[in-house]
């Protein structure tokens, strides 16, 4: 879930009350809420994330696709 991206996470996010935390900055790079992946740009991060929630057991699937999304970076 993240609530700040798409509309579909922001309802179901609302509807559970889920805390909404901003991780990326204007210029699509990741800030201090990501943690080991700050500084990164979303785009380059998106596949170590995948290996890191892999590599824990916390990931239901992992599938890459391709959809617009509506941003600036």
């Amino acid at each position: 879930m993240a609530p700040l991206f798409g509309e579909d996470d922001f309802i179901i996010g609302n509807k559970n009350n889920l805390v909404k935390i901003m991780h990326v900055n204007d210029d699509g790079m990741l800030n201090e809420h990501a943690l080991m992946f700050k500084n990164l740009f979303y785009d380059d991060a998106n596949p170590l994330i995948g290996k890191f929630l892999e590599k824990n057991n916390l990931l239901l699937g992992f599938k890459k696709i391709k959809h617009s999304y509506p941003h600036d970076w």
